[in-house]
């Protein structure tokens, strides 16, 4: 199943009951609140415009083009993002050394090495690292 998403194009609602969903999914999209749903994956909105960007997802379309390489991106904060590779800009910081980081998650991984936190654990053995 191909999605097409034109201009004007109106989006549709595919109720999702919440005892339809297993539980990682309940946890992650919380149905009962969101009455949009994807039709090709379990994503789920409240926003047409959240909606219509995860559409564009399934759409291949990619708007958002780096002038320094050939980079796309679906959202214009991707391309952001991407384009601190070509300028060197590092605004995320560490207040315990100094250590800059282009994206915010970077940071807050690199936080775990300090607070010696181990977040990612096997569910089998039980292994947990940063």
């Amino acid at each position: 199943m191909t999605t097409q998403l034109s201009e004007g194009e109106p989006l549709q609602a595919i109720p999702m009951p919440i005892n339809h969903l297993g539980p990682s999914q309940k946890n992650q999209t919380n149905a009962e609140n969101k009455p949009l749903s994807c039709a090709e994956c379990c994503y789920t909105s409240a926003s047409e415009s959240s909606f219509k960007k995860h559409l564009q997802t399934h759409a291949g379309e990619k708007p958002f083009s780096c002038t320094e390489c050939s980079y796309k991106s679906t959202r214009s904060k991707l391309l952001k993002s991407h384009m601190r590779i070509h300028t060197g800009e590092k605004p995320f910081s560490c207040p315990e050394c100094g250590s800059t980081f282009t994206k915010s998650s970077s940071l807050k991984q690199h936080m775990w090495s300090h607070t010696g936190e181990k977040p990612i654990s096997c569910a089998e053995c039980g292994y947990a690292t940063a």
